[in-house]
This record gives structure tokens, sequence and C-alpha cells, in this order.
């Protein structure tokens, strides 16, 4: 046995018990957090969001393009399965469109529009209010370049709160 700051530790105890040892109150309050995440982690799933924009030559010609941009679970069967998860999205277009705000307020999370330049569009997703999620910022850059692109994005949800 070591005598440390006061209290006996056994040579061969567990870090652990160590540390309750030593500092009770704090590895009390430690131990509840521990737990607390665990049960947190036990309910926590991971859902893919699909951000994009795909892209076709526009009616007018020349460097004109007709675009859509979607946002779609990579799970999703349905385009409604969307809706379990967010409520509405609002996107904020280039300053040139009129509207330059458009609010999308049940799937498909989609929007079409003809233009000749790329830009960055600026969106808040608002989720089902059972999620118990705060309303998220993202950005997409338009892309014009082989037919469109897209991105993946990672939300983490409890499923304790899912319908």
């Amino acid at each position: 046995d070591k005598e440390l700051t006061g209290k006996v530790v056994h040579a061969f105890s567990s870090p652990d018990i160590q540390l309750k040892s030593l500092y009770p109150d704090a590895w009390e309050d430690r131990h509840k957090e521990f737990l607390e995440d665990m049960e947190t982690e036990s309910h926590k799933i991971i859902k893919k969001l699909i951000v994009g924009n795909d892209c076709k030559r526009g009616e007018r010609g020349g460097e004109w393009r007709e675009w859509t941009l979607y946002l779609r679970f990579e799970d999703q069967e349905d385009p409604a399965d969307a809706g379990k998860f967010l409520e509405k999205v609002v996107i904020n277009l280039h300053p040139t469109f009129n509207p330059p705000t458009v609010t999308i307020p049940k799937p498909p999370f989609e929007v079409t529009r003809q233009g000749w330049g790329v830009f960055e569009i600026n969106m808040t997703l608002y989720f089902q209010p059972q999620t118990q999620k705060q309303p998220m910022d993202i950005e997409w850059y338009l892309s014009f370049k082989d037919g469109g692109r897209h991105k993946v994005i990672d939300l983490e949800f409890d499923d304790r709160y899912l319908p």
C-alpha cells in the first residue's frame, strides 16, 4: 500500500476505485454524467442528409441552365419520409431571383430555377418539433459541372423523440 494525499491506495486496485477513494464527490458527479452519456449514446441515430443540385441546359440556350436544388435523406424510399424529420426548409437564393427567399413547407424539399451563374445558397432546416432539434443553417454552392453534385451531412437524432 502507498500513502497518497492522506488516503490509502492499493497498488493492485483499479484506477476507477482509486479515483473514487481519492475524490468521492467528484467521482460520483462524473460517474452520474458518464451513465447519462451512455444512456444518450444508446438512443443516438445518424441520418444522412443529401444536399445537392442537378442541372441541364436551359430552354433559353447559351449559358443558361435549369437547376434543381434538393435535400433528401440517403435511406428515404418515399420523398415524404423527409417530413418525419424536417418541418420545412427556408432557402435564400441569389438576390436577383424573384423571390430570393423560398420556403418549402413539406417534402419534397426541392426548388427548380433557371440561371446562368453559380452562387452560394444559404438554407435553414427546421426540424419537426418532436425531434427537439434547433434550426440548423447550411450552405450549398450551386454547381453546373458534370450535371451537378451533392454532399452528405450527418444529422444526429435521439430515437426517443422520433415518431
